[in-house]
C-alpha cells in the first residue's frame, strides 16, 4: 500500500532510554472508594519513530481527517458581554452513493488551509471572549482537525496541575462559515474531584521511581499515521501498565485505579 512505509522494526528500550526520564510523569489520581487522591509516577505513553529520532504523541484516534498542530496561547484585551448560544450540529459520517460515484472528496479529507486557520482562530477568540472573558492567556489552542463534516479545535488550560484529568475544551465549528456551533468543557468532571482528600507527602524522587519502574516499561511495534507525511510509519509505543506510589514506593497496576 502506498499509505504504508514498510520497514524492519529496529527499536529497543536501550535506544530510547533518554526518553524514559522525560516520559515519567508525577500525577495525582483519584481513589473513589476511599475518597482521596494519591500521587503516582507513571509513564506518559508516546510513539517513537523507528529511527529513534522523533516522537508522535499518543492519541486515541491517531488518524482523524486532515489536521494541523498550532500550540498557540490565546490572548485578548477585553471580554465580549454578549452571551453564547449553542447551535444545532449536523454530523456527516459518510458520503452518499451519488457523492462516492462522482469521486467527490469527503469533507474530512479536505486540507485545513492557512485561511481556514486564520478564520478558525478568529472565531475561537470571539467565543473565548464571550464564554471565558476573564481567562486571557490561560488557554492553549493545541490543534485543529476535521471530523464528521466539521472543524474541531482542542484547547487545554495553559497552567495544569498534577491531576490525571486535565482541564480541556473541545470546540466544534462549521467547516464553511468557521462559526463556533458548540463546545464541551470538562470542568464539571474536575469539580467532582475537589472534594477528595489531598495526597500524602511525596517521599520518592523521580530518579528513584524510574529505577523501580524501569524493568516494567515496554515498547510495542505500531504503525502510526503521520499527519505531515500522510502515511503510516513504523513506530514503537513506549508504555507501562503500572505506576509507582510516590509516598510508599509500592508498584500499582493502573487498571486497578
Amino acid at each position: 500500500m502506498d499509505e504504508v512505509v514498510a520497514e524492519r522494526y529496529s527499536l529497543s528500550l536501550d535506544r530510547v532510554e533518554p526518553l524514559l526520564d522525560e516520559q515519567l510523569q508525577l500525577m495525582e489520581a483519584p481513589i473513589h472508594e476511599q475518597g482521596n487522591l494519591i500521587s503516582l509516577y507513571g509513564i506518559e505513553e508516546i510513539f517513537v519513530t523507528n529511527d529513534g529520532l522523533s516522537t508522535i504523541p499518543f492519541e486515541v484516534n491517531p488518524k482523524w481527517g486532515d489536521s494541523v498542530v498550532l500550540d498557540q496561547v490565546l490572548e485578548w484585551e477585553t471580554p465580549i458581554k454578549d452571551s453564547f448560544t449553542r447551535k444545532k450540529m449536523r454530523w456527516q459520517e459518510e458520503l452518499t452513493f451519488e457523492q462516492a460515484s462522482s469521486g467527490e472528496v469527503h469533507p474530512d479529507a479536505q486540507p485545513i488551509t492557512e485561511l481556514d486557520q486564520v478564520k478558525c482562530r478568529k472565531a475561537i477568540l470571539q467565543f473565548l471572549r464571550q464564554v471565558y472573558g476573564g481567562e486571557s492567556g490561560k488557554w492553549l489552542l493545541q490543534k485543529l482537525y476535521r471530523e464528521k463534516g466539521m472543524i474541531h479545535a482542542t484547547l487545554k488550560a495553559e497552567n495544569q496541575d498534577l491531576k490525571v484529568f486535565q482541564r480541556k475544551l473541545l470546540i466544534m465549528m462549521d467547516r464553511e462559515r468557521h462559526q463556533v456551533l458548540n463546545y464541551l468543557d470538562n470542568e464539571s468532571l474536575l469539580d467532582t474531584l475537589d472534594e477528595f482528600q489531598a495526597s500524602e507527602t511525596i517521599t520518592l524522587n523521580k530518579a528513584e521511581a524510574l529505577v523501580r519502574l524501569k524493568e516494567r516499561i515496554y515498547l510495542t511495534p505500531y504503525y502510526v499515521y503521520h499527519v505531515e507525511l500522510q502515511k503510516y510509519i513504523l513506530c514503537g509505543k513506549l508504555d507501562c501498565d503500572e505506576a509507582v506510589h510516590a509516598s510508599s514506593g509500592k508498584i500499582m497496576a493502573l487498571r486497578d485505579l
